[in-house]
This record gives C-alpha cells, sequence and structure tokens, in this order.
C-alpha cells in the first residue's frame, strides 16, 4: 500500500511511504520525508530511503538519516527486541536557530545502546555551544549518560555540567540524576522505582535570570540553589533551597526598582515555606512570607495550615484540591512606607496587607491597601494610553459596559488619603476617597469615589477654584469612571465655570457662566475680565493659545475651525516644531484675508515675548510675496508653490 501525505501552510509537509502489514506487523519503505519552514529557513529531507519495521517487542529502523538545511545532519538506527538491543543515533552540527523556536546555539551528540536487555550498556553524550535564548548570555553545556549496574539493577546516569562556569560570574552549577531502568517487556525508564539527584547553582542572579522571557526586566544579586531529588517518576519527592541576598529588582517598563532583596524558599514533601523581604532604595520596606503546596509532590498525611477551616472539614477541602490544583498557597504580603516607582509621571506611598489563600486557580485576594501620598502628572505623560480631552464628541456613548455581579475572588479595600494628588501645567489638585476592589483576578472591578477637596486651575495668570470634583467608579467593566470636576472664577460680576465632566480618561470641557455667557466670552471673561469684541489682535492670540492648552497637550485637536468661527478670523495656524534645547515651540498665527489675495496676520509663540505681524500678497496660486515684522527680526521673503 502506497502512503503519500502533502500538506501546506506556514510550514510545508510531504511525506511518501510504502507499506505493508499482516495486522501483527508493520513496514514500512520511506522515500520522501520533507519539512520546510520559510520563516525559520529550515528545511529537513531525507537523504535515502529508509525502512521501518514495527511489532510488538520488536522495532527496527534502517538508515533513517536527515540533511537539516543549511546544515547539520542527524541519523537514528538500530533494533530493539525483547531481549536484544542495538541501537545508534547522532546529531552534527545542528544550528537551533534554524528550528522554530526562540533558541540559539549548536547542536552535536551521539548515543549507543547494545547487548541484552538484561545486561545493556550503553552512553549518551550531548554538547550545546552558545545556547542562548531572547536575552540570555551565551552558555555552554555538556550532557553525558551511561548505563550502569547497580545491586543486579542498571541504571542510567544523567550529568549536566556548564563550561566555563567563571565567564558567567557561576561559582558552580550542575545537575545530576540516576533513573532506575525495566527490562519486561522491553527496556524502557522505570516509573515506580527510586530515583535520586541533585541540582545546584551557586552563582549570578543575572545569568539564570536572562532565560526568564521578560524584556525590559533586571535582576542581580548571587543566587544559592539546591535540590535534592528522591522517590520514582510516577511520585517525585523534592527537597529544595533557594535564597538570595541583596539582590536588585529593575522594571525598565513600569519604572520600579526593588533593592536589599532576600528572597528564601524551602520545599519538602510538597509543603513550601517563602519569605520575601525588600526595600524601595527609599524609606519605604515590602515583604511576603506564607505556606504553599505543590499537589503532585504531594507525600503522606500532611495537614495544611489554612486556618479558616475545622480540622475535618479542612482535609476533605484539601483531597478535593489535590485533584485539581497545581499549586495551592496561604500568603501574606505587607507594605510599609512602599514607594517602588521611579517616574516622572506618577508615584504613590503604600502601607497595608494582602492576603492570597487556596489553590492558584482561583485564588483568594483580600485585604487593604492605603495609599499614603501619590502624585500623578499628566504633562510627563507621553504613552498614547493618555487620551486628549475632547470637547466634541460624548465618549460615554463609546464604550460597551456590563455590570459584575457579586462573585470574584478579590476583596481589597484601597483607602486614599488627602495627599493623592494630580497636576498638569494648568491644573493642580488634591483627593481623598475609599475604593474596593472586587470580582475575578484577570478581570477586577473598582467600586467607589474619589472626592477632590482642594484644587486649582491657573491659565495664562487667571486663576480658577475648585467648585467641585469626583471620580466616580461603578464596578462596571470595562473599568471606566466618571468624571465630574468643576472650576470657578469670578470676576466683573460673571461668575464663569470651566468642568471638565464623562469617562475620565476621555471626559468633555464645557464652558458656562452666571449669567450665561456663550463659550468664547466665558474664556474672554476668565483671562482678561471683559468680551470677546474689546480684545486686541495680541490679546486674540492669547486666547488661541489657551484653548490649544485646554485640549491635553495636542495641539492637533480639531478646535481650530471652532475658535475661528469665534475669534472671527480665517486663519487659524498651530505649528509645534522641536526647539534648540529638544523642547516643543508652538507657534500660533492668526489672520484675515482682504479682499480676495491680501492677507494680514499675527504670529506669536507660546509662552514666549516675540510676537510678528505679517503681510502677504498673493500673485497667484503658485507665487507669493510676504513680510513679517517682528520684535526681534524682520524678514522679506518670496514663496513659490508648484504642484507636480
Amino acid at each position: 500500500m502506497l502512503l503519500a501525505m502533502h500538506f501546506d501552510g506556514d510550514a510545508n509537509f510531504a511525506l511518501k511511504a510504502e507499506l505493508g502489514t499482516n495486522f501483527e506487523q508493520l513496514s514500512a519503505k520511506v522515500s520522501e520525508f520533507d519539512f520546510y519552514y520559510p520563516e525559520k529557513k529550515t528545511h529537513i529531507k531525507l537523504v535515502k530511503q529508509a525502512e521501518c519495521f514495527f511489532a510488538p517487542y520488536d522495532i527496527n529502523i534502517k538508515n533513517f538519516k536527515v540533511n537539516v538545511a543549511p546544515k547539520g545532519e542527524v541519523f537514528i538506527g538500530g533494533r530493539v527486541t525483547q531481549n536484544m538491543l542495538d541501537v545508534a543515533g547522532w546529531i552534527k552540527n545542528v544550528d537551533l536557530d534554524y528550528l522554530p523556536k526562540d533558541f540559539k546555539g549548536i547542536v552535536d551528540g551521539q548515543f549507543k545502546v547494545v547487548g541484552a536487555t538484561t545486561q545493556p550498556t550503553g552512553k549518551l553524550e550531548v554538547r550545546l555551544k552558545d545556547f542562548k535564548t531572547l536575552a540570555s548570555p551565551k552558555v555552554s553545556l555538556v550532557a553525558k549518560g551511561k548505563i550502569v549496574a547497580v545491586n543486579n539493577e542498571h541504571k542510567l546516569n544523567l550529568d549536566v555540567k556548564i563550561i566555563d562556569k567563571e565567564k558567567y560570574q557561576i561559582e558552580d552549577a550542575y545537575a545530576y540524576l540516576q533513573l532506575p531502568l525495566k527490562y519486561k517487556p522491553m527496556l524502557s525508564l522505570s516509573q515506580i522505582r527510586p530515583i535520586k539527584g541533585k541540582i545546584v547553582y551557586k552563582g549570578s542572579l543575572k545569568t539564570i535570570w536572562g532565560y526568564v522571557p521578560l524584556d525590559g526586566r533586571k535582576l542581580t544579586g548571587t543566587l544559592d540553589l539546591f535540590a535534592d531529588v528522591s522517590g520514582s517518576l510516577s511520585r517525585p519527592e523534592i527537597v529544595l533551597q533557594a535564597n538570595t541576598q541583596k539582590a536588585r529588582f529593575e522594571d525598565l517598563l513600569l519604572g520600579v526598582l526593588l533593592t536589599d532583596l532576600d528572597f528564601n524558599l524551602n520545599l519538602k514533601k510538597g509543603h513550601g515555606e517563602i519569605d520575601l523581604f525588600a526595600k524601595d532604595g527609599r524609606k519605604g520596606e515590602f515583604s511576603l512570607s506564607g505556606n504553599f503546596d505543590v499537589p503532585f509532590l504531594y507525600h503522606g498525611k500532611y495537614k495544611p495550615t489554612f486556618e479558616h477551616f475545622k480540622e475535618k472539614a479542612r482535609n476533605l477541602w484539601y483531597e478535593k484540591q489535590l485533584q485539581r490544583s497545581m499549586l495551592i498557597v496561604d500568603i501574606q504580603t505587607i507594605f510599609n512606607n512602599f514607594n517602588p516607582f521611579y517616574r516622572n509621571d506618577f508615584s504613590a506611598t503604600l502601607s497595608g496587607e494582602v492576603m492570597a489563600k487556596e489553590n492558584i486557580e482561583s485564588l483568594k485576594v483580600k485585604g487593604e491597601i492605603n495609599v499614603d501620598k501619590a502624585e500623578v502628572h499628566l504633562e510627563n505623560i507621553h504613552t498614547s494610553s493618555i487620551p486628549q480631552l475632547n470637547i466634541v464628541e460624548d465618549s460615554t456613548k463609546r464604550i460597551k459596559r456590563k455590570p459584575v455581579g457579586n462573585h470574584g475572588n478579590l476583596d481589597i479595600k484601597i483607602n486614599i488619603s488627602h495627599d493623592f494628588g494630580v497636576y498638569a501645567p494648568i491644573l493642580q489638585t488634591l483627593w481623598k476617597g475609599n475604593l474596593q476592589v472586587t470580582g475575578k483576578i484577570q478581570e477586577p472591578s473598582i467600586k467607589g469615589t474619589l472626592s477632590a477637596w482642594k484644587g486649582k486651575m491657573n491659565i495664562v495668570g487667571s486663576e480658577l477654584n475648585l467648585n467641585k470634583g469626583e471620580i466616580t467608579f461603578d464596578g462596571s467593566l470595562p473599568i471606566a469612571p466618571h468624571l465630574n470636576l468643576i472650576l470657578e472664577h469670578k470676576s466683573a460680576g460673571v461668575q464663569s465655570f470651566i468642568i471638565l465632566k464623562g469617562i475620565a480618561f476621555k471626559p468633555e470641557l464645557e464652558m458656562t457662566s452666571n449669567p450665561y455667557l456663550p463659550s468664547d466670552e466665558v474664556l474672554a471673561h476668565i483671562l482678561f475680565s471683559r468680551s470677546v469684541s474689546e480684545l486686541s489682535d495680541f490679546e486674540k492670540i492669547r486666547l488661541a493659545g489657551v484653548l490649544t492648552s485646554l485640549v491635553g497637550f495636542d495641539i492637533n485637536s480639531g478646535l481650530t475651525n471652532v475658535t475661528k468661527n469665534f475669534l472671527g478670523v480665517d486663519v487659524l495656524e498651530i505649528n509645534s516644531q522641536e526647539g534648540a534645547n529638544g523642547e516643543e515651540d508652538i507657534n500660533i498665527e492668526i489672520g484675515k484675508y482682504i479682499k480676495n489675495n491680501f492677507y494680514i496676520g499675527i504670529e506669536q509663540g507660546v509662552g514666549q515675548q516675540n510676537t510678528s505681524g505679517v503681510l502677504k500678497y498673493e500673485v497667484n496660486e503658485n507665487f507669493s510675496v510676504g513680510t513679517k515684522a517682528g520684535t526681534e527680526e524682520t524678514e522679506v521673503g518670496f514663496k513659490w508653490k508648484f504642484d507636480y
């Protein structure tokens, strides 16, 4: 019977073989085996026809050799029966970079097992040169294996060592494992006979942390780790001890720093104890301590330490956890004036306690956190995750939200003191309040209210004081608090208000007054205590600059048309470019056409003293001549525009 298979997609695979069977044995002559993975330029191809024979207790493979392009070879062949062994294989110069994994390195190795099934002999050796993954350093490893006779039994000894340890600041690092072999019906690993082994690592945390797939995070210091392995493959018993001293963790993405990090971990018979202590580089401290159980490694009659269960109920509960959990924890976390944030846009000092209990798949987290002091500086936030203010669209209509029920694993109370400050170049506010975090860990819900108790807005020398401020979290998902912030200004018998309301990360901006005035008049009264009609051209430029600053640090927010209308001008251009000092320079120009081709305008930089008058005569659509006379310099020029 001829078997032909072909698959195309991200990877291409082709197989051709001639099969024969009598329902007790299967034979195959493989004439084609071709695997191609274009993304990694990997091509694995059979060198010549291979023959295979499979029967219950008899496996025979002849000449299965493949080339791994662009370089490397893999070969396996031989026979394994119920009574006899004669099998060998090798790998030559296989580059891991060409396999569909995020690994790099060169693999060489060989193995051979011969002799009677009850008296086997054999060796294994694999060398991995310059192995690395992601941001890890390159290390070279050698793994050796040998079948040895121990008390009338045969066992496979495996040793793994790092070559040139000193190069990677490693004092000692090795792994040893002895695995028992069984003979019936064929030679294989025993699942129930005793195993033993050791794993030792003493040296740089930076080296081993390089293999953790977390970009932008650094962990330095030293690690002492010792593990003793016993039991059996079906029920291993691991005694593990690990500790670090004075380590240092940096999260470059979040701007978080932990110093003086001491970590201790002990594991025995499936029960572990953990202690972690760290400082924030200032005066604050953080600690984590508790117990955990690994059901897979559980041995004997161990009584869990969870205090909220009675003895009998606790044991029944634990037995259920054994059947469905990978990890059970009882951990306490304590914050003491802890501020690990080293950022120019956000800072928070935390105190409190959080408990995490039960199985890791449905962890129950409960606690209370006090925000002793916090600051948010909006002007230093330069990511797209901070949306701009919007005075045109109703953002509340664009978010589909759903209410959250009472079920969940979280129960954390957050108390925010009087020292929670939110600052921007023109706005300063202080907040207080209480929040409750509930729901599921992967989908938390927040309910509560923050109230502004002090605040002011300063717009070009004009000050508005806080009238009212609330941020309300209603517990719905996604989390989108509702903002209602009112700032008040009084002058010349007019009570003016600037109101921010709506979804907090995309609120609407309104300007109103008592008695009622249009928006342009409200802003004119706030800035100059008089009507727009009484403003000079220079004051109108300043008015346009203020409107620019009110849209959340974005000068391209679609306000120019609105502004042009109420200022009564034909042109309002807001241009920005990087200045000599690396900061953004903003220039505003307003102007009006007299007749159809004569333009007069005024230009001024925001926050600058230089003001220029602009005159321009457009000869035709492609050619114009103009002059710009300023307080610091005067320019005359021609402009030719050619569209092609």
